[in-house]
């Protein structure tokens, strides 16, 4: 599987996203040694993490996934190769002067994917993190879910190294190159950074600011243009996930129709070769004396061979009749005609086998990633609300504290709190602003995730509708090829039969 990865070095230049012919030998570790392999997590001020470090080119791959451990304890992990290429030096013309190679082949499980997502999206909340495929409790070790997870996955690392900030986070860095151990510490560096006694202190600091939020006259705070923007975002994409998985839903219900149809086709083959034999005459190749029906040059249909006229001696009779006699003999030009028709039921069954597959691979498979990357800006866009309610509760903890102030300075002999809750109100003043800037900020980058999810979605989904289209096409021609080819057989052996 291969994709485009957007490049630093300006538009127009792209690098592609491809699966390596070869993989390097991995070291203990599982990670391949190379002139630039670091032996542990290099710090921020790597080369590769730096901005203005431009990305010329990335080849990633998802493969070989394997199957470990035994019972409950079972998953699967797979083989992530990665080449990525960094600019270095840059002259005046733009053009890197030197590159920075990061080549490496880990091992990584599912679980590991999952951790790298959180990190991110706990790290960057207003970047759009690429959505992880689906988790399955049954049927998760069968090798159709694998592959569907295996693709997932890959599609993952893709979107991560087009993105532009996500692929220079510290924690994308370890995954891609770092060693198990590597793995290890830089895990235990982020629950350190999320323990739980900060987040219960986090836990009881939210529920005291709503208190203070509900209890504040201003309470009710008016929509700033970006809070607007946002709150229709958020419906637009609640809606637009309704819509996918309707339309996803329709087409599961296309599909197990279609495969019923294949089945159904198969079925009437069958029965038109059995009535064909019951008529004496058409039998398929390899059915001896009882007549055959070869395929043709042109791959469409069957030629008709007649079997051998039974002589008299062999041919069934009762009393003095013979069934000949009466009509029970059977008729050679229909047993051909049936043959033959049920030869193209047997051509249409797997002409819809195949067209299902490449329907649920270029259909289904699109539609089930677009819902899941709706989501994905579902909750970058609960992100942004989360912040907007902790912007709100820090201005109702600064009216609270304006509230207090304003009341001790009109009570006589309260003149000693004065200077203890002006410092309290700056304190509160300014992590109020500094919640506002942190807003503003996301608020701008959530809108242009938003508007760059939106490109991508209104192109995979234009292409989805023309792959549909063609499909149908190429089935009706094919169709049409087949019953084409059958009546022309028919009318020829009726031509043949009339010239004799």
């Amino acid at each position: 599987m291969s994709g485009e990865i957007e490049s630093d070095s300006g538009a127009g230049s792209a690098s592609s996203l491809s699966s390596p012919h070869s993989a390097s030998a991995s070291s203990p570790h599982g990670i391949a040694p190379h002139p630039h392999t670091h032996p542990h997590p290099p710090p921020i001020s790597h080369p590769s993490l730096r901005p203005d470090r431009p990305l010329l080119r990335a080849d990633i791959a998802v493969t070989d996934p394997e199957r470990k451990g035994e019972g409950l304890q079972q998953y699967v992990c797979y083989k992530i190769s990665s080449t990525i290429e960094w600019g270095v030096g840059v002259d005046d013309s733009g053009s890197s002067e030197d590159t920075l190679l990061d080549q490496s082949v880990v091992v990584r499980r599912f679980s590991d994917f999952e951790w790298l997502a959180n990190v991110l999206a706990r790290d960057l909340p207003s970047q759009l993190i690429p959505a992880l495929p689906d988790k399955s409790v049954m049927n998760r070790f069968t090798p159709e879910f694998i592959e569907s997870r295996r693709q997932g996955l890959q599609r993952f690392l893709e979107r991560l190294l087009s993105h532009p900030v996500l692929r220079r986070h510290q924690t994308v860095h370890v995954f891609l190159h770092g060693s198990g151990r590597d793995m290890e510490l830089e895990k235990a560096k982020t629950q350190r950074d999320t323990n739980p006694a900060k987040s219960i202190m986090s836990f009881f600091s939210s529920a005291a600011q709503a208190v203070q939020t509900a209890i504040s006259p201003g309470a009710s705070r008016p929509l700033s243009e970006s809070d607007v923007a946002s709150s229709e975002m958020s419906v637009y994409t609640g809606r637009l996930q309704n819509e996918l998985s309707q339309l996803e839903q329709q087409v599961e219900a296309w599909l197990a129709k279609e495969k019923a149809m294949s089945r159904a086709w198969a079925d009437m083959g069958a029965a038109a070769t059995m009535l064909a034999r019951a008529e004496g005459t058409g039998r398929r190749v390899g059915d001896g004396d009882h007549g055959t029906v070869a395929a043709t040059s042109g791959g469409f249909g069957d030629q008709y061979v007649a079997p051998p006229v039974p002589s008299a001696s062999t041919s069934p009779s009762f009393n003095s009749f013979s069934p000949d006699a009466l009509g029970l003999g059977g008729d050679r030009s229909l047993s051909h005609a049936l043959a033959l028709l049920g030869v193209a039921a047997d051509q249409l069954s797997m002409s819809l086998q195949r067209k299902g597959a490449d329907e649920e691979a270029e259909l289904l498979e699109p539609l089930k990633d677009s819902l899941r990357t709706a989501g994905a800006v579902e909750r970058m866009l609960q992100r942004r609300s989360s912040l907007l309610s902790s912007y709100h509760s820090s201005l109702s903890v600064v009216d609270h504290a304006l509230s207090k102030l304003s009341a001790a300075r009109s009570t006589p002999g309260k003149e000693g709190k004065v200077a203890v809750l002006e410092s309290s109100l700056a304190l509160a003043e300014e992590t109020a602003e500094r919640k506002r800037q942190e807003l503003e900020i996301m608020s701008d980058a959530t809108r242009a995730e938003f508007q760059r999810a939106q490109m991508e979605k209104q192109s995979m989904l234009k292409q989805v509708v023309q792959n549909f289209l063609q499909l149908q096409i190429h089935q009706a021609n094919q169709a049409e090829n087949i019953w084409n080819n059958v009546l022309q057989q028919i009318q020829a052996q009726e031509g043949q039969e009339e010239q004799q």
